[in-house]
């Protein structure tokens, strides 16, 4: 669990390098003894890191939306994880029914002051264990939150699941 905590973690502070405003990203979770050995050229690349650590491979941009493309994905049986990461906006549960009749929940979401943009990455392996890390972006200043933990992002990690062929 340890190494798929670190996946995770990886994955969130590049994109965090970043910044904010980036689109959802799949990544292929592959040990990286099998990445050097299906690509060598990227032995020199790889050559400190542990050969029995997940390496993620990131998959083509996402061109459609999360909840549609997720249903539609199944991994080879030679991949033994993968990873998602997404960003969204969330309102107080207590406004969150009352985005306008015909407006876009997203768009108003995004306009409503009191708005939280949360960055999420889930991982899971064919062996059952998952994780996720959630960065909760600061606001007047104060310091992103960011909590480990695959329990933040339950829809994420079960989607991720059945791309493994897991229910």
């Amino acid at each position: 669990m340890a190494d798929l905590d670190t996946v995770v973690t990886e994955i969130e502070r590049h994109l965090d390098a970043q910044g904010w405003g980036q689109p959802p990203r799949l990544y292929a979770l592959v040990r990286t003894r099998d990445l050097v050995a299906a690509q060598p050229h990227l032995a020199e690349t790889l050559a400190g890191a542990d050969p029995e650590a997940f390496t993620p491979v990131e998959q083509d941009q996402i061109e459609s939306n999360v909840d549609e493309l997720l249903p539609r994905i199944a991994w080879p049986e030679d991949v033994p994880g993968c990873a998602l990461a997404h960003e969204i906006v969330m309102v107080p549960d207590e406004v969150a029914d009352a985005c306008p009749d015909g407006m876009d929940p997203a768009e108003w979401a995004v306009a409503h002051p009191a708005h939280r943009d949360l960055r999420a990455v889930a991982a899971v392996l064919r062996t059952g264990e998952a994780a996720a890390t959630l960065r909760v972006r600061g606001v007047d200043g104060e310091p992103d939150e960011v909590v480990v933990d695959p329990s933040v992002v339950p829809n994420m990690v079960s989607a991720l699941r059945e791309t493994m062929g897991e229910t």
